[in-house]
């Protein structure tokens, strides 16, 4: 039986988020063909990698009925509201509130939501987020895997 997963990224140029869950996909594809995995992106700029599965706009997620992991506070803020999506969990690449893209309510009304489990890339930026938004990380991952979501 096939298992499903969804990914969203900011966008489908030259990022570094973008590159490591490429490359984690291919890593995954490597030995395993049975997991359907669709890349989303939130804005359409030209491809700068090979896509080893399908990839989407973000508007698509609203008849998505798989997993869904996102990389970014502004998906992230959508995700929460898709009904479809089974499980969500946010994967914290990047400490985005350092760019000053939102206020910071709206940031912590995303980062304490209950509907995701929040994922860090280092125990750094775990104390970081916990520590600002007062909310529990359930997971470091330094280098994104595709298996642990899979379980």
């Amino acid at each position: 039986m096939s298992k499903k997963l969804g990914i969203t990224l900011p966008h489908l140029g030259g990022t570094q988020v973008g590159l490591e869950i490429i490359e984690a996909v291919q890593s995954h594809y490597a030995n395993n063909w049975t997991t359907d995995i669709s890349l989303f992106h939130e804005e359409v700029l030209p491809s700068a990698f090979g896509f080893p599965c399908a990839a989407f706009p973000c508007i698509e997620l609203t008849g998505y009925d798989g997993p869904v992991i996102t990389t970014s506070l502004r998906s992230a803020a959508k995700l929460i509201n898709c009904v479809t999506i089974p499980r969500k969990w946010f994967y914290v690449f990047d400490l985005e509130w350092i760019w000053g893209t939102m206020e910071y309510s709206e940031m912590a009304a995303i980062y304490r939501n209950p509907k995701l489990e929040l994922i860090a890339r280092s125990d750094e930026y775990a104390d970081y987020i916990e520590n600002a938004f007062n909310c529990q990380i359930h997971a470091v991952m330094p280098k994104f895997e595709v298996s642990p979501f899979l379980a």
